[in-house]
C-alpha cells in the first residue's frame, strides 16, 4: 500500500497530524510495504503496520494482545487501532535501537 493511501485511510483520527511523516522500514535490505515510521522528536515516533482484517491471524493476534495482563510492562502495546475499508492499521511506540517487525 502506498503511503498516500494510508494517509488518507488517517484522515479524521487522532493520528492524522503524521501525515507526511512516514518514513519506510528496511531490514537486511528488504523493504516492508506495509510497516512505516512515523513522527518526529516534537510529537514522538510511532510505528505503524497496515494489515488485511480478513486474515484470521491479524485479529486474532490484536486480540490476544488487548486482553495480556502485563502489570511490568514488558509488552509493546498498541497507541491505537484503526480499522477502515479492509484494512486494519495499527499504531505502537517507536522503540529506539530495535526493528519492531
Amino acid at each position: 500500500m502506498e503511503i498516500t493511501e494510508i494517509e488518507k485511510l488517517l484522515e479524521q483520527t487522532p493520528f492524522e497530524q503524521f501525515t507526511g511523516t512516514f518514513r519506510e522500514i528496511s531490514h537486511m535490505g528488504y523493504v516492508y510495504k506495509d510497516l512505516f515510521k512515523i513522527g518526529n522528536a516534537e510529537s514522538g515516533f510511532y510505528v505503524l503496520k497496515v494489515r488485511n482484517k480478513n486474515k484470521v491471524n491479524v485479529t486474532d493476534s490484536i486480540n490476544l494482545l488487548k486482553s495480556v495482563n502485563d502489570p511490568d510492562n514488558l509488552f509493546n502495546k498498541y497507541t491505537g487501532i484503526i480499522e477502515k475499508n479492509d484494512c486494519i492499521i495499527t499504531i505502537s511506540k517507536w522503540i529506539d535501537g530495535i526493528q519492531p517487525i
